[in-house]
């Protein structure tokens, strides 16, 4: 049930909040990197989504249906009829909360099973359905009877697009093969920035931190820690964060922390890849391609159908005069210089 007047309260936190953020854009250029207006924006969008609890209660019904015959997941049935705005009703999930250790040992539990099914939960949600669980705390989280992962709370929730899962897994499949140009250009798609960084810019910085992490255990590799030594070097050349990148890396580093109070050895870049790989191996489907040609055609369509419209916009403005073209000479400064200066001297 929610708190009273917590729809206020939360109104005027999400203003504020938004309030420093434009005054940190626009006073640090490094902070402007960040892109904290996106952040801020896209928090306000899910706690809004959280305050609304109908919304909670058809995420909720959607994850169930996503991992429906899974027999290592369990999202609990949720009643529809019976929630509102300010109350969802749903089952009741009786559990061990997975941050209670001892509990789960004395209950029988394997700890690594738990750990890797939470894992496992966690990149079939990010790549094969593009809907993920964004805050995924350990109070969110129970071990069931069988060593069964069982979630609640689905207020917070983030969606990947197609575009943006093949991005990731691309980014994954070559952190794998050790590839420091492809890491480069896949940082580069997964940035929210209009100015394409050079490869070769970031390939350096790359090769660093492939070489740095690939001299931890592979008990001790962190996924979470190597992308966001990537993030940091990419806004160290001027890219700029997408908002989607952060929820996925925050997931990332919650179910490693889980993993390693749990006990577990387990290397998420190792499992991801898998995922990752069946990404990109299905963008390549030729079942898949008749259809993906067939939307190119559309798009050209368009394209056509709408070029004889813009180029009538473009005339207009020539013929009011209201066109402006303006040229930037590039490297050309000393060659002025030197044409102003006569024989006799400078004019």
């Amino acid at each position: 049930m929610q708190r009273p007047d917590i729809f206020n309260i939360t109104e005027i936190d999400i203003e504020v909040l938004g309030s420093l953020a434009r005054l940190a854009e626009r006073y640090s250029p490094k902070v402007y990197l960040m892109n904290p207006t996106g952040l801020v924006d896209e928090f306000a969008q899910q706690i809004r989504k959280e305050l609304d609890f109908r919304m909670e209660a058809q995420n909720m019904r959607r994850f169930r249906e996503n991992f429906t015959g899974d027999e290592t997941v369990y999202i609990p049935e949720v009643f529809m009829d019976l929630c509102t705005k300010r109350i969802v009703t749903m089952e009741y999930l009786d559990g061990i909360n997975i941050s209670e250790t001892q509990k789960l040992i004395d209950s029988g539990c394997d700890l690594y099973l738990v750990a890797k099914r939470g894992v496992d939960l966690a990149f079939k949600a990010t790549f094969q359905h593009g809907f993920f669980h964004a805050d995924p705390h350990p109070g969110n989280i129970f071990v069931l009877p069988g060593n069964v992962i069982g979630l609640i709370d689905f207020g917070m929730m983030a969606i990947l697009s197609q575009r943006d899962r093949e991005r990731l897994a691309k980014l994954v499949y070559f952190i794998s093969s050790r590839d420091e140009k492809r890491i480069a250009r896949a940082l580069n798609e997964l940035m929210e920035s209009e100015d394409v960084i050079a490869a070769e810019d970031l390939e350096p910085a790359m090769s660093a931190i492939v070489k740095d992490y690939g001299d931890i255990q592979l008990n001790e590799l962190r996924m979470a820690g190597m992308l966001f030594a990537m993030m940091k070097a990419i806004l160290a050349k001027g890219g700029r964060l997408r908002s989607q990148v952060v929820w996925v890396t925050k997931s990332i580093a919650i179910q490693e922390d889980i993993a390693r109070e749990l006990g577990a050895d387990i290397n998420l870049m190792q499992m991801g890849n898998p995922y990752a790989r069946r990404v990109l191996t299905r963008r390549f489907n030729p079942i898949r391609q008749p259809f993906e040609l067939f939307y190119w055609v559309l798009d050209i369509l368009d394209t056509l159908e709408t070029l004889p419209y813009d180029v009538g916009i473009v005339m207009r403005e020539v013929r009011k005069g209201r066109l402006k073209i303006e040229f930037q000479h590039v490297g050309l400064e000393p060659m002025r210089k030197t044409a102003e200066v006569s024989p006799t001297g400078p004019r």
